[in-house]
């Protein structure tokens, strides 16, 4: 079969011409790819798509949010421990916050998150044989825009397609006041 970026795959295709570009060695395969030996097989039905520097991944339709390491996400708090925070992120399971995962955060300094606050975060472990975990720091110890949501706004709860289709519009507010976060 021969593969482009953009056309509709189905389970059982095989991906002949999935190759490194600009002399890179590595490949991710995302969601949907599943490598067999030296082969690469569809696991789901999906489009395509690809994203500099060699990660692959089918853009399909579920119903589920399925947490993939390295992700964005809005989520919910919706219990405190005494080490971390459970948090909904629309997954089969809840994710855990560690306390320490704030920027500045110390046994002594706790974070101020309150059960039913919206926190911005980022994945850093999802496996489907453990609990998804979230950290509000990047690879500096920074923020980055990542923590608890304040100010007020909107949640809108929709589709896992109708996110991933704006998602993709490079250009949606360009003249407006207004900020979006959308993961």
């Amino acid at each position: 079969m021969a593969d482009h970026v953009g056309s509709v795959v189905m389970p059982g295709d095989i991906l002949e011409n999935i190759t490194p570009v600009d002399g890179g060695k590595k490949i991710i395969l995302g969601p949907g790819l599943m490598e067999d030996g030296d082969i690469i097989k569809v696991t789901k039905p999906g489009i395509l798509r690809f994203r500099e520097p060699g990660i692959y991944w089918l853009d399909c339709h579920q119903k589920r949010y399925v947490p993939c390491k390295g992700d964005e996400v809005v989520g919910i708090v919706t219990q405190k421990n005494v080490e971390m925070f459970r948090v909904d992120i629309g997954g089969s399971e809840l994710a855990s916050l560690p306390y320490l995962a704030f920027e500045g955060a110390t046994k002594r300094n706790r974070p101020d998150v309150k059960v039913g606050d919206v926190v911005y975060a980022k994945l850093l472990v999802a496996n489907k044989d453990m609990e998804p975990e979230l950290v509000c720091i990047d690879s500096h110890g920074r923020s980055s825009g990542m923590g608890v949501i304040r100010g007020g706004g909107f949640l809108l709860h929709t589709s896992l397609n109708l996110a991933r289709n704006v998602f993709l519009l490079k250009h949606l507010v360009t003249d407006s006041s207004m900020r979006l976060l959308l993961a």
